[in-house]
């Protein structure tokens, strides 16, 4: 049997030969069409190979093929798309050099739902996300994922921001074309346009999906942001004045051993402000601890921190600011958070508080030297380098927070943060969500388009002593319910199609944070910002029945 039919073309052609609609599909009409025939699309500056997919041993090969891991059985049970599907693999050239990869998987006519979703790439992107294809494709979407055309090798490497184009493709050119090419294969395959398109992504897939409400009204019906880099070079400087803090005295440096000294006092303090002890602090910005509190009586010890420490993480905690002009840059490190493995990075590794090493630079590659290590940060001028680094990253910056025209589209979006994420801070999305209810006209505007949902006790994206899982991406590995009630691409999906505002979605906890084995551990209502969940005060706090949503 011949399993694999694969055409390859490379076409360059206007845009305009593929005439797109805004949110209802395409106005030119196509043919339905077979999968090697989209390989003779014209779609510009883009390279076409397709193949229909017509066995699990040709699926488990593309993981493979693309560096991820084949699935497990049980996996590919789970997950696997019906066979057989459609697989197209584009080539994007906006500019010399500057290539995209993208994919798109379309399932057959009768398997279908009608609509499509496509998923952002966390990091510094580089690659494709093809778990996230086979989890769309197999509940019946449409969909896609790119590379976003960074030509990244590692999570978060940055070297590609010295090549101009390549940042382009990365804050907003990579997933706008991607958009632009899977849904002229959708309308060539199916003979109609997606009735339903969404856009999901967290972390670096957050900055692309900031870049789509913000540059592309058009492209997406609703847009799932989470934990966005809404700032990189802000993040960046930073890390940088961490790195300072903890390094310009050696004896300032904090060893990862006494991370649990900080979290304990901040759980001691903290945890039970909400009316519940929980191990989890509902909102960091509620919680102060007194690191001279924590000063050793003499000496030094495992469960006390030297004057030198101390001033270190009382630099670290605080917000950075502008050193001529004070002006608020960044926030400091969130309260709750030490237990994550990026707290370590941030506050106790040999390069803390940064992510710029000497193999691996950081957000800010494109304005500081090639060579720049974690220990130039000792030297570097944060009067001049900070103006510096915020205009060279401005015309790459997804922090517009006017969505008015997103809005008048009549787009949804939904954004979401862990108050315990060490990595891109809460309060960046919280100042951002105020920033654009005031610039589309007030809160009756923006809760006619936007939620936000703040999530405590979660770490970057997912994890943490909180509830963590609430569907914020199609994954579905321990048979999680798709409810709009706690699936957040379901609730926004929803209000995309019925007009149904979240107001409040069920998240869960499980044991070990391992949903593969199903086993709950807690569940807690999210709820819209800036509600916050409270106890009743009667019946278990494990179980979301027994809060509700209400005014802080």
């Amino acid at each position: 049997m011949n399993h694999f039919k694969t055409c390859i073309v490379s076409l360059v052609a206007p845009l305009a030969l593929v005439s797109l609609g805004a949110r209802s599909g395409f106005a030119a009409a196509a043919a339905k069409t077979s999968c090697e025939s989209l390989a003779a699309m014209k779609l510009a500056d883009t390279t076409l190979k397709t193949t229909s997919i017509t066995t699990n041993e040709q699926l488990a090969a593309i993981y493979t093929a693309g560096g991820d891991p084949a699935p497990s059985p049980a996996q590919m049970l789970l997950r696997a798309p019906a066979l057989p599907f459609c697989r197209v693999e584009a080539t994007i050239t906006p500019a010399a050099g500057a290539e995209i990869k993208s994919e798109v998987w379309l399932p057959a006519a009768d398997k279908w739902n009608g609509k499509f979703t496509s998923q952002g790439a966390g990091g510094s992107a580089g690659t494709i996300g093809r778990a996230g294809l086979a989890d769309g494709a197999a509940l019946g979407y449409a969909t896609s994922a790119s590379d976003a055309g960074s030509h990244s090798e590692a999570l978060l490497s940055m070297r590609f921001g010295r090549n101009p184009e390549w940042r382009a493709n990365f804050a907003y050119r990579g997933v706008h074309l991607t958009a632009v090419a899977a849904k002229a294969l959708i309308q060539s395959y199916y003979g109609s346009g997606p009735k339903t398109a969404i856009f999901y992504g967290c972390s670096g897939g957050g900055y692309e999906a900031m870049s789509l409400v913000q540059r592309y009204p058009n492209d997406y019906d609703g847009v799932l942001v989470g934990d966005p880099a809404l700032h990189w070079e802000k993040i960046g400087l930073w890390q940088g004045s961490a790195y300072v803090a903890s390094h310009r005295d050696p004896a300032a440096q904090i060893p990862a051993a006494k991370l649990p000294v900080i979290y304990k006092a901040a759980m001691d303090k903290c945890d039970a402000l909400d009316g519940v002890t929980d191990g989890v602090i509902d909102d960091p910005r509620r919680c102060q601890v007194d690191f001279k509190a924590l000063q050793c009586k003499a000496g030094d010890g495992p469960d006390c921190f030297t004057p030198p420490q101390v001033l270190a993480l009382t630099k670290i905690y605080a917000p950075f600011h502008h050193p001529r002009t004070n002006a608020f840059i960044f926030p400091g490190f969130n309260f709750g958070a030490e237990t994550a493995a990026a707290a370590r990075a941030r506050i106790s590794a040999a390069d803390s508080g940064s992510t710029i090493t000497a193999g691996q630079p950081g957000p800010l590659v494109w304005h500081l030297p090639e060579a720049f290590e974690a220990k130039d940060w000792l030297a570097f001028d944060f009067d001049k380098g900070t103006d510096a680094a915020i205009k060279a990253f401005a015309p790459y910056s997804n922090s517009d927070p006017d969505l008015t025209k997103f809005k008048a589209s009549g787009g949804k979006v939904l954004m979401y943060s862990g108050w315990a994420d060490p990595n891109l801070h809460p309060q960046t999305l919280v100042d951002y969500h105020a920033e654009m209810t005031k610039a589309v006209g007030g809160e009756a505007a923006a809760k006619s388009f936007s939620r936000l949902f703040m999530v405590p006790g979660m770490n970057h994206c997912s994890g943490g002593p909180g509830p963590n899982v609430f569907g914020q991406d199609l994954a579905n590995p321990s048979g999680a319910t798709t409810n709009a009630g706690n699936n957040a691409l379901k609730a926004l999906e929803r209000w995309v199609d019925d007009d149904i505002a979240p107001e409040e979605i069920v998240a869960t906890k499980f044991v070990g944070n391992d949903r593969t084995k199903g086993v709950v551990e807690r569940t807690r209502p999210l709820c819209a910002f800036p509600k916050v969940a409270r106890w009743s005060g009667k019946g278990t706090t494990d179980d979301a029945k027994n809060f509700a949503c209400v005014a802080p």
